[in-house]
């Protein structure tokens, strides 16, 4: 998700929460960041969840337990030369350290589970995964139904948080396990204006939405941007208690 080594809390959360060490978290290479919390998270038989802001990255990440350099870097306690090479000897020395060496059984129950092509391979690979925490509304559901009905069948699918590069917009009320919700803004997260979609170019303030109107969120954030459009159109559902907005994605 969205913390990193950068926050306070984080190597805190990291030991408790998190499969992957503190070392991948510090990958820049994108593809090579994937591929090693898809390495730490195979290696972890009791895994209970996956967690990711957008649907799209739990579902590349199940795809990667079907790359035979998983497994054999879990048999072999050692990173595939390719990965070494992208992240550096130093990050890559401290992953394999905490491979904690070879390990044959757990390689040969991934290579199980994968060598079979039906849907279902992140209950097979983990048995007491729980649910899949991730943003499947809005664009992203069509993703979310593809991963319910693919390699994440069998396991919840949640959207508790909206969140943007920008930062938190709003957390889910009463997720449904297909990955629908309605998320309540969080005021406190960043201040928000409503463009309305329907010809009118003045914004409008939290207090003045009509249920069922389309609305574009402008956000001034505490990073520095004002009055910033992001380009997310939601529907306005009504007031959580009576003051915060609650939207569809």
């Amino acid at each position: 998700n969205s913390s990193g080594p950068q926050d306070r809390s984080f190597e805190k959360l990291r030991r408790v929460l998190y499969s992957t060490p503190r070392a991948g978290y510090e990958i820049l290479d994108d593809e090579a960041a994937l591929f090693v919390h898809a390495l730490f998270a195979a290696k972890d038989a009791n895994l209970g969840l996956v967690e990711a802001n957008f649907v799209t990255l739990p579902a590349r990440l199940l795809g990667l337990l079907r790359d035979e350099r998983i497994a054999r870097a879990i048999e072999t306690g050692s990173l595939d030369g390719d990965i070494r090479t992208r992240i550096g000897n130093g990050p890559a020395d401290e992953l394999e350290e905490a491979l904690r060496g070879p390990d044959a059984e757990r390689a040969a129950q991934l290579r199980e589970a994968a060598a079979d092509a039906g849907p279902g391979l992140a209950r097979r690979v983990w048995p007491h995964l729980r649910f899949i925490l991730s943003n499947g509304t809005g664009s992203f559901a069509p993703h979310a139904q593809r991963l319910r009905e693919g390699a994440g069948r069998g396991v919840p699918v949640l959207s508790t948080v909206l969140a943007a590069s920008e930062g938190l917009i709003g957390v889910g009320l009463e997720p449904s396990d297909d990955g629908d919700s309605v998320y309540c803004l969080v005021p406190r997260a960043m201040f928000f204006e409503f463009l309305p979609l329907d010809g009118d170019k003045e914004t409008l303030l939290a207090d003045e939405l009509s249920p069922g109107q389309l609305y574009e969120l402008v956000v001034t954030t505490l990073g520095g941007l004002c009055r910033y459009r992001i380009g997310d159109v939601v529907e306005f559902v009504k007031y959580h208690e009576g003051h915060a907005p609650v939207v569809r994605f």
